[in-house]
């Protein structure tokens, strides 16, 4: 039985490493993409899309299978804050 692996890669999070898909998703352009290209008709809804987004990605990489799991990991501060820029929210 296995009752403790430990990690020894660098930045691992609790979160299955979520900062190197996210900054693998920045090194490959997605998040530039998703700021420049994917418009909106609704200003407020193209304040909020890179949290959004972030947010599905990572979820869907760490297996969240629940709206309220969603809504957690919204409000994490490495997928909130992370790579925040002008005009990214």
């Amino acid at each position: 039985m296995i009752n403790k692996i430990d990690f020894k890669a660098k930045n691992l999070t609790s979160n299955a490493g979520l900062f190197l898909l996210l900054e693998n998703a920045k090194s490959n352009g997605i998040f530039d993409f998703i700021e420049n290209d994917l418009v909106f008709d609704n200003d407020s809804t193209n304040k909020i899309k890179m949290n959004h987004i972030k947010t599905m990605l990572c979820g869907h990489f760490i297996g969240i299978d629940k709206l309220e799991r969603l809504k957690l990991l919204q409000n994490d501060p490495l997928v909130n804050e992370f790579d925040k820029g002008p005009g990214v929210c």
